[in-house]
């Protein structure tokens, strides 16, 4: 047997993790912009629940109404004086947009009555109120008479 040192043949192993790292490096960068964030940063509403699936609409005007009924439009906080010029504005783009009204399980309904009054008067003819899905486990709980 003939041991010789790795040295004396001028052969030097290594290990290039470049391309490793560039692939990780994209697939954080590709997730980080896929994700997308069902809470409102700032806002802090608890929306009703319901069974109905979500609806998907491309152009959607997003109205917030929190508990202590303070209104938001598209995150940006607004007053009830400025609403109507608002929506005006937004669907002077895109009449064919969808408003979707946030409201607190707490607020009124007859604030969220008035807020869809004033968008119809602004010309928005598609109107949703958003929910969220139901957890089952509270379902299956409110069926069998358990908190």
């Amino acid at each position: 047997m003939n041991f010789t040192d790795d040295s004396q043949l001028g052969a030097k192993v290594e290990l290039n993790i470049v391309s490793l790292i560039d692939v990780v490096l994209l697939m954080l960068i590709f997730f980080m912009i896929t994700t997308s964030f069902v809470a409102q940063p700032g806002l802090k509403i608890k929306l009703p629940t319901a069974k109905s699936g979500p609806i998907s609409t491309p152009d959607k005007i997003i109205l917030t109404i929190s508990e202590d009924e303070q209104l938001f439009l598209d995150n940006s906080p607004i007053t009830a004086e400025e609403l109507k010029n608002e929506l005006l504005a937004k669907i002077k783009n895109n009449p064919d947009s969808t408003m979707v009204v946030n409201a607190d399980e707490m607020v009124h309904h007859g604030k969220v009555v008035w807020a869809m009054d004033i968008a119809k008067s602004a010309g928005i003819n598609n109107l949703a109120i958003a929910t969220q899905p139901v957890d089952k486990t509270q379902d299956i709980k409110k069926k069998k008479g358990e908190k």
